[in-house]
């Protein structure tokens, strides 16, 4: 293997690693200035608590379970996303 492509790989790697936790870290600084009565630890909690219960029905449920927890979360995302757009649309229409 070539040197360049060793390096590449190595990259690759640790940006994959880092990624996850980056944008972790982002939730967690922005719970902490959204509600300012949560400190870090308490926003770090409440950022940990559902990455870690999916992490634990990745690892020991089958997949059917896994894919109904992802649908449950993404579902509820969905409907409050599409009631915030009926709300507006409402608004629009009535003034």
């Amino acid at each position: 293997m070539s040197l360049l492509y060793m390096s590449y790989q190595l990259l690759l790697f640790c940006s994959s690693l880092l990624t996850p936790s980056t944008i972790f870290l982002l939730i967690t600084g922005a719970l902490n200035t959204a509600f300012p009565a949560f400190d870090l630890i308490n926003s770090l909690v409440v950022n940990a608590v559902p990455v870690a219960l999916f992490m634990v029905t990745c690892f020991f449920c089958e997949p059917k379970w896994q894919v109904g927890q992802s649908d449950t979360v993404f579902k509820k995302r969905l409907e409050s996303r599409s009631e915030k757009m009926d709300i507006m649309h409402v608004r629009k229409v009535s003034s």
